[in-house]
């Protein structure tokens, strides 16, 4: 057979010595056979299907499991012969078969310098070999083979595998195309009932196609695969498109394509995965565009894959994971698309991570269903997002049904932020909303009236546990924006939760917490001023009518130790005998019997130096209460207290203008 002959391994050796005309001329040919022989040879199709329709193929169906007919039967050996013939026997148009049960193995493992190969609505009977293998154009359309191995192909004009169905494995391991790839409508692997009734693949790999290089776009729109598909390392020239698939490995990952390099766009529109797909560590040049699409993984209680290790809590939580991905365009989880026909929402049950990812453009969720993967579970928290140090260069915008479940926004970054309330979950009572690190340079939800900004605090408000960041960056955003009322607010909430969140009972805490609830009734926690002002004056007026009252009962004298006092006393009697107008002038004394040496007295002085004690007036140091009654007494005990009062609500002030400078 021809396998003994592939000792060169290029095929134009071989055919200058002639060993493949050699072994055509030595094959009894079928009448079929002779067919293909001399359509190869003008570069046509070599038809065996009735009333064939070229414009329109899928007006005609090949029932893969009908007998074999005499008339259609070509020996895979003689396609191989003509093959590796190459000019000699196939034409410029390569080898075009049509309709044809293929018997045998198709192998073409080695073979260098192949014509390109086209087989459309053809039945195999056994696993094609075309491991590196080099043919101009390989395509399998329409047909059906249990399985095929192309491990390091390289196909220099693209690689077609259009509505075929393959019960097995494909494997496409490290081939290069230079064309594009093309698996639309295609049918991968086999479902078979397992032991509880469920309907599992047989085989835990559809598509391995590990490391392969694509120049151009590949096509994987309409897909149908049960097992695994396996993308990771794949570089492609061009847009990736799987729209409109339906995926098939519940409990396992479904799309594997960690660390995929895509010049174009990753679709993924109205597509329905049972199981997870994994996108880590993936460089997406366009978008993620996920319009529509549904992931869901079924829970793994009753299946046992013997393939598989039983993956641990949190991997079987995620159902699609972009950890670390850096994608050049806009992401869409969301409804359908204005381009797309069919309106849907994005539907997940499981986590959706963008852990430490970085998006260019814009990231839509809109339209969408987000759900952990058991939200009722209350042993842990079961995150429905998770965004936990992601990128936003431009808008990221959250207007989704609530989620079912937590979602983490710790330390991510986005530029715009439009999103509504009712999109986050959780309530103040059970905060499902990480939001510590979150930073954000605009707003677009709402946030301008007062309404709007009670919104936003009842959003910080559903964290799990207080942290002060969020408060801070809704207070920096408001003082950017020109809303310096609503920026102050915000910081009062912030002290206020804080207060609300010490829950410790010793002394200390205790202590803490009402010297805060103090300092935030007075001066609202410092960013009400007026406040503290409004204190201070009220304690002012308060010492002011006692001594008024000390004054007219002459219970005010001067006490300063020195020889003016003594002057002074002589010149208040003098003053006081001289006057002859009774009690005016028994309210003059104080004021008009002073010279330069001696200050005189003022009640809204001293009044003013006991409340401020910062300021020296020389009013308390040469005048004083000096009776001995008790209201005096008491007098003095309030000016003390005054004084004490004085210096916190200033202290007070001037904290509550540095905060409010700040």
């Amino acid at each position: 057979m021809l396998s003994s002959r592939r000792v060169c391994p290029l095929a134009g050796c071989w055919r200058r010595h002639g060993g493949a005309i050699r072994v055509l001329a030595a094959f009894p040919r079928t009448a079929a056979e002779r067919k293909v022989r001399r359509c190869a040879r003008k570069g046509v199709w070599a038809n065996f299907v009735a009333n064939p329709v070229p414009d329109n193929p899928e007006d005609e169906q090949l029932d893969a499991t009908a007998p074999a007919r005499c008339g259609n039967v070509v020996r895979a050996d003689f396609l191989q012969a003509l093959l590796a013939a190459g000019g000699d026997e196939v034409g410029s148009g390569g080898l075009l078969v049509r309709g044809a049960i293929i018997t045998g193995t198709l192998d073409l493992k080695g073979l260098q310098g192949l014509p390109q190969l086209a087989l459309r609505r053809c039945r195999l009977e056994e696993t094609p070999i075309f491991e590196q293998a080099e043919l101009g154009r390989l395509e399998l359309s329409w047909c059906a083979l249990p399985g095929l191995r192309a491990d390091q192909l390289s196909a220099r004009h693209g690689l077609v595998l259009t509505r075929s169905r393959i019960s097995g494995p494909a494997r496409l391991v490290e081939a290069k195309i230079d064309g594009p790839l093309r698996l639309a409508d295609a049918e991968l692997g086999e479902p078979v009932k397992g032991a509880t009734g469920t309907t599992e693949p047989r085989s835990p790999v559809a598509l391995d196609a590990v490391a392969i290089r694509v120049d151009n776009l590949v096509g994987l729109d309409g897909l149908t695969a049960w097992g695994a598909v396996r993308l990771t390392g794949v570089r492609v020239g061009g847009t990736l498109s799987l729209r409109h698939a339906s995926l098939h490995f519940g409990g396992g990952v479904a799309v594997a394509a960690d660390r995929i390099d895509v010049k174009g766009n990753l679709r993924l529109d109205h597509s329905t995965v049972e199981g997870s797909v994994s996108l880590r560590n993936a460089t997406i040049g366009g978008g993620l565009f996920c319009a529509g699409t549904r992931l869901y993984d079924p829970p793994l209680a009753g299946r046992h894959r013997p393939w598989r290790e039983p993956p641990d809590a949190l991997h079987e939580a995620k159902i699609l994971v972009a950890d670390q991905a850096q994608i050049g365009g806009d992401v869409w989880l969301s409804g359908s698309r204005s381009d797309d026909e069919l309106p849907a929402v994005f539907a997940s049950r499981g986590c959706v991570s963008f852990l430490g990812a970085t998006v260019n453009g814009s990231m839509v969720i809109d339209a969408a269903s987000l759900a952990a993967a058991d939200p009722k579970d209350e042993s842990r928290r079961r995150i429905a997002f998770d965004a936990e140090g992601l990128r936003v260069e431009s808008r990221l915008t959250w207007r989704c049904n609530p989620p079912e479940g937590y979602v983490d926004f710790r330390y991510a970054n986005v530029h715009r932020l439009d999103d509504r309330l009712s999109a986050w979950p959780g309530d103040k009572q059970r905060g499902k909303s990480y939001l510590t690190g979150l930073v954000y340079e605009e707003l677009l939800g709402g946030f301008s009236t007062q309404e709007d900004l009670k919104n936003r605090i009842d959003w910080l408000k559903r964290q799990p546990r207080y942290t002060s960041q969020p408060y801070e960056q809704l207070a920096r955003f408001y003082r950017n924006s020109g809303h310096l009322r609503h920026a102050s607010d915000v910081g009062v909430e912030r002290e206020k939760e804080r207060l609300r969140n010490m829950t410790g009972k010793d002394l200390k805490t205790r202590f803490s917490r009402g010297l805060g609830r103090l300092y935030g009734l007075v001066a609202g926690f410092g960013y009400r001023p007026q406040r503290a002002l409004t204190c201070l004056f009220v304690l002012f007026a308060l010492t002011l009518v006692p001594l008024m009252w000390a004054e007219s009962k002459e219970h005010i004298s001067p006490s300063k130790a020195s020889e003016d006092v003594d002057v002074v006393r002589v010149q208040l009697d003098r003053h006081v005998a001289e006057t002859s107008a009774g009690q005016a002038a028994r309210l003059a004394p104080l004021e008009d019997a002073c010279d330069a040496s001696y200050p005189c007295y003022s009640t809204l002085l001293y009044s003013l130096e006991t409340v401020i004690p910062l300021i020296n007036l020389r009013q308390a140091e040469y005048w004083s209460v000096q009776s001995d009654d008790w209201p005096t007494r008491t007098l003095r005990g309030w000016l003390g207290i005054s004084s004490i009062l004085g210096w916190v609500l200033v202290t007070l002030v001037a904290s509550t203008m540095l905060t409010a400078r700040r």
